[in-house]
């Protein structure tokens, strides 16, 4: 399945994501790379390291996962963009963090 997915802290801070991947997987995905050797695989663990570093250990327990929608292959980057400008998410905190392959 492909779909948009929303992670959000509290309410305030709110990042929206895309995956080929299941949503286990993706979630997994970003689990395993909360390691000082790893984190910049992972846009989510990135930037916990670097703006957060005090709740790194935590993982992924700080955070809320849900699918927003699932969508064709092609249309993948046009409903993250729909999604980024509808709610005017703020590009300046997880949205800027680029991972490595």
């Amino acid at each position: 399945m492909l779909f948009i997915y929303l992670l959000c802290r509290n309410n305030k801070e709110f990042y929206f994501g895309q995956s080929i991947n299941s949503v286990q997987e993706q979630s997994n995905g970003h689990r395993n790379n909360f390691d000082e050797g790893t984190f910049k695989k992972s846009a989510l663990a990135f930037h916990i390291w670097d703006a957060h570093r005090e709740k790194f250990s935590d993982k992924l327990n700080n955070f809320t996962v849900g699918v927003v929608r699932s969508t064709l292959p092609q249309m993948l980057d046009r409903a993250e963009d729909f999604f980024v400008t509808k709610t005017d998410a703020d590009l300046v905190g997880m949205n800027r963090y680029k991972v490595l392959a």
